[in-house]
């Protein structure tokens, strides 16, 4: 596993070779781990493309732990490269993770968001332990963080934040960058 920081997804989403098979986002940070995971779907899937991304629920893989690996695997009808998303992922999803690290083939990246994941975790042991895995560990923001979120996203709409309304919209968004 290659941990990443949050300032270097953007570079490693940049240049994705498929090297990698499996992001992981985990962390007390739960809306800095969704962030991210849209930013790497945005950068890994073509938005114009509603085929590109495919959704998948813990309970579906604790139920199908094959279904991942195989869709991880399959080729699109249509050409280009496709995302697989996990939301929510616990410990359950462990056995579908593994057969997604273990198998021949994976030409999808595999786009997992999870919670506060123990040390304990077997997820999170998984993917400390392969090199076919990025993770990044999100932390709960502080307000300078959120503060530079909130500039970069009105940047982005070709807006401008004062910062009495930034510290307004911090608080009242609980330091929640969703």
């Amino acid at each position: 596993m290659t941990a990443v920081k949050r300032a270097d997804i953007q570079r490693a989403l940049a240049r994705w070779d498929g090297s990698h098979r499996l992001l992981l986002f985990h962390g007390k940070g739960e809306g800095e781990s969704a962030e991210l995971a849209r930013e790497a779907l945005k950068a890994l899937a073509d938005p114009a493309d509603p085929m590109a991304v495919t959704q998948f629920s813990n309970e579906e893989l604790r139920s199908d732990p094959g279904k991942l690996a195989d869709e991880a695997a399959s080729v699109s009808m249509f050409g280009g490269r496709r995302v697989i998303r996990v939301e929510g992922a616990t410990d359950f999803a462990t056995p579908a993770v593994k057969l997604l690290l273990e198998s021949a083939a994976a030409g999808n990246p595999v786009v997992i968001v999870a919670g506060d994941l123990s040390r304990t975790s077997s997820l999170r042991a998984l993917a400390d332990q392969s090199p076919l895995a990025l993770a990044v560990l999100s932390y709960e923001p502080d307000a300078r963080s959120m503060a530079a979120l909130l500039a970069d996203r009105a940047r982005e709409q070709g807006l401008r934040v004062e910062q009495a309304a930034a510290r307004r919209l911090i608080a009242l968004s609980d330091n929640d960058p969703r």
